[in-house]
């Protein structure tokens, strides 16, 4: 019986680490896939559209399925599927200003095609509802299934209709993902229907709490995705399309600390609805061990592949002027906003969205004032870059060092 529950217990980590590494893996399949076939000026565009679509998504499914990963847990039975649908309800409403958002900056040229980007974001939407779902029931054999299928139809669709290549390189993604979530919402109402109860259950201060987490990670994880658009603008295609690379692979390796995050957060979340504070503070340490030991590791690690990309052929292709100083500062960047996980998960559990927003808000205006320097200057291209990422280092220094305080003031 040990045996069969230890084997079992390996075969479920191993599960969660496939799953919340291969959203990564897709982006930079998706991402190196279109450099290949369509080259990097292309690429630069599609990573422009794509990281705005990422942006906006985070009102219309970021938000939304962070409140799944906290009341799922504490819901039984026929409960966790009419909770999945509530804040489903809440995810879809905000689609529709959302497609008028992105229209909108279609008008000024800053989305190249706000038609295709929309069916994007609604198609990823309905999949990360999909997505929290599963993690949150810790059900991860059948979401590594859905990953899997959506990591193969990426290149077979690209593949397939690679004479269209403005069109496809959007498409791949939207196809698969509205997919796999509308098998999945058949399923979950047929299963519904058999129990004989409503679709929709009672969420007190939902719509407040989803809207402030959206606007959260708006304001925090919104200020990676807009260093794209902002490259492609100021500093040009090439440049746009190379940090579209190095922000997919740096993704993939900060995908890890979210791993232990989300693996923590419904056991954090139990813990904060049972008041067990002590219990809690134990959990929040071993956790924070386990985030710096993940990150000296991953950073170890992407400094390596940094050096062997380097030498191969494809590297030496794609590698542009100053390739290097962006490939650490964004290394740099994102560790020190990851480090600070645990602080922002212990604030989560509880609901304390305001607080956040008050740190998120706070260093975003910063980093938007220290983004003004480049847009005066009208440097040159790499000197553009180099202002851009300065003023992101800066302001995650800020964010990071604002909310271990706040935090802290409440364990």
């Amino acid at each position: 019986m040990f045996q069969k529950s230890g084997t079992t217990s390996v075969f479920r980590a191993f599960c969660l680490l496939c799953v919340t590494a291969l959203p990564g893996v897709q982006r930079i399949l998706l991402f190196f896939a279109v450099e290949y076939l369509f080259g990097l000026s292309l690429l630069g565009r599609f990573a422009n559209d794509i990281s705005i679509v990422f942006m906006v998504g985070f009102f219309t499914a970021v938000g939304w399925s962070s409140m799944i990963m906290i009341r799922v847990p504490q819901c039984e039975g026929p409960e966790r599927l009419r909770t999945l649908f509530s804040m489903g309800r809440f995810a879809l409403m905000w689609l529709v200003p959302a497609f008028a958002a992105l229209f909108v900056l279609g008008k000024f040229g800053i989305v190249f095609d706000p038609l295709l980007s929309s069916a994007v974001l609604g198609a990823w939407s309905c999949f990360m509802l999909f997505r929290r779902f599963f993690l949150a029931i810790k059900s991860y054999t059948v979401l590594l299934a859905a990953e899997l299928l959506l990591l193969v139809s990426i290149p077979s669709i690209l593949w397939l209709f690679r004479q269209y290549p403005e069109k496809v390189s959007y498409l791949c993604f939207a196809v698969p993902c509205a997919a796999i979530s509308l098998s999945g919402a058949v399923i979950a109402l047929l299963k519904l229907f058999k129990t004989r109860v409503g679709i929709f259950n009672s969420q007190p201060g939902a719509s407040l709490r989803g809207f402030e987490f959206g606007l959260n990670n708006f304001v925090s994880g919104g200020r990676t995705l807009l260093l794209t658009p902002l490259a492609v603008h100021l500093a040009g295609d090439a440049y746009g399309g190379l940090l579209g690379l190095i922000n997919s692979v740096l993704g993939v390796v900060l995908l890890f600390p979210r791993t232990l995050s989300q693996y923590h957060l419904p056991d954090l979340s139990r813990l904060v609805m049972k008041g067990e504070n002590e219990s809690f503070k134990r959990h929040l340490e071993v956790f924070r061990k386990q985030v710096f030991v993940m990150l000296a590791v991953i950073c170890t690690l992407a400094s390596l592949g940094w050096y062997i990309l380097g030498m191969t052929t494809y590297g030496s292709g794609i590698l542009v002027e100053g390739a290097a100083g962006i490939f650490f500062v964004m290394l740099l960047a994102l560790t020190v906003d990851q480090a600070v996980i645990v602080e922002a998960n212990s604030l989560m559990v509880r609901e304390l969205s305001s607080l956040m927003l008050k740190v998120n808000l706070g260093s975003s205006l910063f980093l938007l004032l220290l983004l003004l320097v480049p847009f005066v200057l009208t440097a040159a291209p790499l000197r553009s870059m180099y202002l851009i990422l300065a003023a992101y280092l800066i302001s995650n220094i800020l964010r990071s060092a604002w909310l271990v305080r706040r935090a802290r003031s409440f364990q």
